[in-house]
């Protein structure tokens, strides 16, 4: 006759069932990792994008008036900024002025591929003609 035994394992049943719970949990954990690191990257982007056109807005303000001139301290030539694929003065609203060359280097490349542009309107406001810019900003988000 055996004598009874005091020490229990675990059946075949539990131990499968306590491994699918311990993959659904590392599989929800890791989940919520990838999405945060998604959204983390996604906010830095738009954050530099922010940052150019922020820069690039800064810039357009020193065009003030028109004046075809070369002045020393002036950016750009003729009062054009550097990079500004249009042949007209920067303020100018006969063209769309793409400035993507203005762009850091690892913006404008894949995977995110961006480009910077902006367009002048003019607007009559009081006894005068005030311009009015629109920045468009446009890039691929990686995945």
């Amino acid at each position: 006759m055996n004598p009874p035994r005091n020490d229990r394992g675990f059946t075949l049943i539990e131990v499968v069932i306590a491994t699918m719970l311990m993959a659904v949990g590392v599989t929800a954990v890791f989940s919520v990792a990838l999405t945060a690191r998604y959204r983390m990257n996604r906010n830095l982007l738009k954050s530099r994008m922010s940052q150019e056109a922020r820069r690039l807005s800064d810039d357009l303000k020193n065009f003030v008036t028109y004046d075809s001139t070369i002045v020393d301290g002036a950016p750009g030539s003729a009062w054009r900024l550097p990079d500004d694929q249009c042949s007209q003065w920067a303020l100018s609203e006969y063209c769309v002025h793409d400035v993507t060359g203005r762009l850091p280097g690892d913006l404008r490349k894949a995977p995110v591929s961006a480009s910077l542009a902006y367009s002048v309107s003019v607007e009559p406001r009081g006894h005068g003609y005030v311009r009015k810019v629109d920045i468009q900003m446009r890039w691929t988000e990686p995945e």
